[in-house]
């Protein structure tokens, strides 16, 4: 497999855009045989901006098709994720944040296929967005 990344701060930019972060990355797995559950392609990209007391990110993430089986007549469908979050800094020593992944809810769709036939959708599970909220502490 190969895996390319690309990170850059853009801190040249004039303030207030000093604390911008992009991030962008490509891996590429493959096999001889089919990897049950090995995604042949995945992309993510991203941001983080951090200014004075406050901090937000997003991210987007790409898979495509994940066999589930060895003659890949089931594989979970490509989908496109989206996660996003933030936290502001009270103290030196105390912070409070926030992230969401799957801000869209994209459901995780098994297809199956079945000789000739064109796959169809076997599952679907739609699990919604998945909020965590939290107090960080550092002693």
């Amino acid at each position: 497999g190969m895996e390319l990344e690309y990170n850059q701060s853009l801190s040249f930019l004039p303030k207030p855009f000093k604390g911008l972060n992009v991030r962008a990355s490509y891996t590429r797995s493959y096999a001889e045989v089919i990897m049950p559950n090995m995604s042949p392609h995945a992309v993510s990209a991203g941001f983080n901006y951090a200014f004075r007391r406050f901090n937000v990110n997003a991210n987007l993430n790409w898979r495509d098709n994940v066999p589930t089986n060895v003659a890949a007549t089931t594989y979970i469908r490509h989908r496109s994720t989206i996660d996003v979050g933030g936290g502001v800094k009270l103290t030196s020593r105390l912070s409070v944040f926030v992230t969401g992944r799957n801000v869209r809810s994209e459901p995780v769709i098994v297809m199956q296929k079945i000789r000739n036939n064109p796959a169809v959708a076997q599952t679907i599970e739609v699990t919604g967005t998945i909020w965590t909220f939290g107090v960080k502490g550092v002693w």
